[in-house]
């Protein structure tokens, strides 16, 4: 069964849980004398850094060292994961964990390591929200009116992802796929940078996350779809895959990982203290402003959630012909 932790139903649980974390987040307080670097696989402004960084604030005092962000973006993610692979298994470098660059890039395309063997992810914190959007103010009204146009003009509709191997991508090509339709995938650094493409009308239509909903709630951007299972109660009302005859939804999980060979006491304190962080007030609202779903398992669940997607995506790339030659 697929878990769903909303903000709206939150609170109590995530009190109570956070109560056996508090004495082992102490404690990892003593486990770094070093800054940590956090690398994040987007652009800066986007819905995964906002949400890094204040995860990353959250946990300073618990870890009792700063967490130095780093923006690496670009492959999907595949870049910082790149980066990750090359730092030291010191414990000192963490980095965002998305299922993109874990399970469906190295899957499309050589990327210089193996999610499933060079690293060790330790919690996951949330999974994304994704949507199809298009300018308020543009000619798509429901989905619709642009199912319709990529019939029309087949291979000549535009839509903006987060890179070539992205969830977004995935989720788009498997979608055309199943209308018989065919649309062309372009390819951006973080969600970021997609959103002023879209406001600029250099964009028609784009698959987002969180990261769209100050613009949809200023009237600006407009959903046509919700591709998540989840219903956001600051996003109400959006259709769902259901609605345009689709019985798949879209799971992107956010997780954090270091290198494979970190020493057990700094995994533990750093899963100690990220957990605890993912429990805060500060850290729930951000996730909440960017319609981010919170979904908090420890690093066992999160390993296994990595294996089971790793081989569902695999399947999906072998099956759309994403694999590159």
């Amino acid at each position: 069964m697929k878990r769903r932790k909303v903000l709206a139903s939150a609170g109590a649980a995530i009190a109570a849980a956070a109560l056996p974390q508090l004495s082992l987040a102490q404690s990892a307080s003593k486990a770094f004398d070093r800054p940590i670097q956090l690398i994040v696989p987007f652009a800066a402004g986007g819905s995964t850094d906002v949400t890094a960084r204040a995860l990353a604030k959250a946990a300073e005092p618990l870890l009792g060292q700063t967490v130095v962000i780093q923006n690496k973006p670009g492959a999907a993610g595949a870049i910082a994961l790149a980066e990750l692979k090359n730092a030291p298994a010191d414990g000192l470098t963490v980095a965002v964990f998305t299922a993109a660059a874990a399970t469906v890039s190295p899957q499309i395309r050589k990327v210089g390591y193996s999610a499933l063997t060079d690293f060790e992810p330790f919690m996951n914190y949330g999974m994304f929200s994704s949507y199809i959007a298009v300018a308020a103010d543009g000619p798509y009204k429901t989905i619709e009116d642009l199912l319709e146009d990529i019939r029309r003009r087949p291979g000549q509709v535009v839509i903006g992802t987060t890179g070539h191997g992205s969830i977004g991508h995935l989720a788009g090509a498997r979608l055309m796929e199943a209308k018989g339709l065919k649309a062309e995938f372009a390819a951006y650094a973080g969600g970021s940078k997609i959103v002023p493409a879209l406001l600029g009308k250099h964009l028609g239509v784009a698959i987002l996350g969180g990261e769209v909903a100050p613009h949809v709630h200023s009237g600006k951007i407009k959903l046509l779809l919700s591709m998540t299972e989840a219903q956001l109660k600051d996003l109400p009302g959006i259709p769902p895959m259901k609605s345009i005859g689709v019985p798949w939804t879209v799971e992107s999980w956010i997780a954090l990982a270091v290198r494979k060979g970190t020493p057990p006491a700094r995994l533990a304190a750093l899963e100690a203290a990220f957990q605890s962080a993912a429990k805060t007030d500060e850290f729930l609202a951000t996730m909440e402003k960017l319609a981010t779903i919170v979904d908090i398992r420890n690093g066992s669940e999160t390993v296994q959630l990595l294996n089971r997607t790793y081989q569902e995506n695999g399947r999906l790339v072998q099956a759309l012909g994403l694999a590159e030659k």
